[in-house]
């Protein structure tokens, strides 16, 4: 034969019936019947006048009549601000951006060599120098003489020597050394940067919780009812139901420890009607612990339960206990609202 299955999930919680009539009034009883007239006495003998006659029996008085019951209290309709709906919480203000950091510094202007003289104005570079002058171009040979008149032709006449190549002209001397030049206009302000991460913030929620039990053996298949509270920071831990139900998104620590007699013992952690860690113990004299962290969102209710009748072998005594405990580590954000337990 297999296992029996775990329990099914808890339909949603009913509609709360409407406010019942206003209790009647007792009815008043019956007014008791008036008592009947005694019998009249016997005539007396006939004496003299001064004597009077026996008076007769008084009636009994009339059975009072039985107190109406009280009409019962109608139950309290819900009541919220003007309407029927929860007013929603105010929102926290969002994170101011970071400013934008100072744009970079201009390059300061350019300066040739030492800088001398007005430190405020960058130099400037010198003239260029003038080339020298030219070498005079060599004088031009001499023509030879021309013939005369129905003479022959002259020889012709020696090339003239080339002229003696014109000296370089001199270097001009190195321009005068220019002033600093103007300093350079600010640079312009930086885009600003993008929004950093959002910093370390310290929520004001808190909410931790250890319940112990106060019968050994618990009924299988429902949460252990844990109702003897040691804290219940936050509220968070009902000890009607023995459930936890999670305030806010974010990351909480749970354990047990269980005291083992008689029986072993099997059993687990429940998330909102599904199985989350199970722990078995087979020694009927021992002790039985585990540690979970989970995430849970807002409205996640969790609970410790055994298998069935033969597993349920908690016990509690003068020198023994079982407890469970939880706490939330941190929230997911600092100004998540607290949602309403269920």
């Amino acid at each position: 034969k297999g296992e029996k299955g775990d329990t099914g999930e808890q339909g949603p919680q009913g509609l709360r019936g409407p406010r019942g009539p206003p209790g009647r009034r007792g009815i008043k009883g019956n007014r008791g019947f008036l008592g009947r007239r005694g019998p009249m006495g016997a005539h007396g003998f006939k004496a003299p006048p001064s004597e009077k006659g026996a008076e007769g029996e008084k009636g009994d008085g009339g059975v009072k009549g039985d107190r109406g019951f009280q009409g019962l209290i109608g139950l309290k309709g819900n009541t919220c601000g003007n309407g029927n709906a929860f007013s929603g919480e105010k929102g926290h203000p969002g994170i101011n951006g970071i400013p934008g950091k100072d744009g970079e510094k201009g390059d300061p202007g350019i300066c040739s060599g030492t800088c001398v003289g007005n430190s405020n104005f960058p130099a400037t570079k010198g003239d260029k120098g003038h080339a020298g002058p030219k070498g005079d171009k060599g004088h031009k040979g001499d023509q030879g003489e021309q013939p005369t008149c129905n003479c022959t032709k002259g020889e012709k006449g020696l090339k003239g020597e080339t002229g003696s190549p014109g000296t370089q002209g001199l270097r001009g001397d190195i321009g005068p050394k220019g002033e600093q030049g103007v300093k350079g206009d600010k640079g312009f302000k930086g885009d600003e940067g993008e929004t950093g991460p959002a910093g370390p913030c310290t929520p004001t929620l808190t909410s931790a919780f250890t319940v112990a039990l106060r019968t050994s053996n618990p009924v299988p298949n429902l949460p252990l009812p844990f109702n003897r509270i040691i804290s219940n920071d936050g509220g968070g831990f009902s000890p009607m139901t023995g459930t936890y139900t999670a305030p806010v998104n974010g990351t909480y620590v749970f354990s047990y420890n269980l005291a083992v007699g008689n029986k072993f013992v099997r059993v687990g952690l429940f998330k909102n009607f599904r199985p989350v860690i199970k722990t078995t113990d087979n020694d009927e004299t021992d002790r039985i612990s585990q540690l979970v962290i989970l995430h849970l969102v807002a409205g996640d209710r969790l609970w410790l339960q055994v298998k069935d009748e033969d597993s349920n072998g908690i016990i509690v005594d003068a020198d023994s206990h079982s407890t469970f405990s939880g706490f939330l580590l941190y929230p997911d954000t600092c100004d998540q609202p607290i949602s309403r337990s269920v």
